[in-house]
């Protein structure tokens, strides 16, 4: 979760529970003076059960060392709850606690609230953890797919055409087609954006400019900054430099085993 989205949750729980706990007790700078003390103890646990025991030792695999860590939290997040109820005592009921308001010493309630905010931080993480396994399944099928493709149809002149994706050399995107440049020194032109025909291509395809994407077995040489496939001098833009040598050292490694 966003650091501006947890502001703006702790901030409107605060005001939420100021809003009501003055409405119970009539007085609505004790109830301030009393949230103000209670959400610290809060916030410090929720962080501690969803940033650190969780991640660390739940989703780390060590269930047993969580479930101890999580009995020692919780008795320490009573004792805190315990020391702000008392400290309220002194200061709003002068230890007279008859006086005091059973709303502020509802210690189940505020316990209850705080585990209730805890599986709720714990549930949205594993739902992200849950989202990110989806995309991350469906990327690599969808890898997978693109791997098996061994043609690619192009429409050239009003016409569909099957190129083999082995004789496909490179793509140069121009001002307003494309021209897809074979192993047999074709030039073909389709009106297809460069962006849909990359996404279209298996992983042996390298975007390696706006204007370009190669075949990376069809690769020559290559520096930082071009790519010769064949007698063709491309170049390599900032903007793909980073993944573009990245995955043309990968396969020469590949190569040259």
């Amino acid at each position: 979760m966003k650091p501006k989205v947890q502001l703006l949750v702790w901030g409107s729980l605060f005001v939420a529970l100021v809003l009501v706990l003055g409405y119970q007790i009539t007085h609505f700078g004790l109830a301030f003076f009393f949230v103000c003390m209670l959400l610290p103890v809060m916030v410090g646990t929720v962080y501690f059960f969803n940033q650190v025991l969780i991640p660390r030792y739940l989703l780390g695999g060590r269930p047993r060392i969580f479930v101890l860590y999580s009995l020692y939290a919780f008795i320490v997040s009573l004792w805190l709850q315990m020391l702000v109820i008392v400290f309220s005592f002194s200061l709003l009921a002068n230890y007279q606690f008859r006086k005091a308001f059973p709303q502020v010493s509802d210690l189940f309630g505020y316990t209850a609230l705080t585990y209730l905010l805890v599986f709720l931080g714990a549930f949205y993480q594993f739902y992200q953890r849950y989202q990110a396994h989806t995309k991350e399944v469906a990327s690599l099928k969808e890898a997978l797919s693109k791997q098996r493709v061994d043609a690619i149809e192009l429409r050239v002149n009003r016409k569909l055409h099957r190129l083999a994706i082995a004789d496909l050399v490179y793509i140069e995107s121009m001002a307003d087609y494309v021209q897809v440049h074979t192993r047999k020194g074709e030039v073909l032109i389709t009106k297809e954006k460069i962006s849909a025909l990359a996404h279209r291509l298996p992983l042996v395809f390298i975007r390696i400019h706006r204007s370009f994407v190669v075949h990376s077995h069809h690769v020559s040489q290559y520096n930082r900054e071009t790519v010769w496939m064949g007698p063709a001098e491309l170049p390599i833009s900032r903007t793909y430099k980073a993944a573009a040598l990245a995955k043309l050292q990968s396969n020469s490694e590949q190569s040259g085993a």
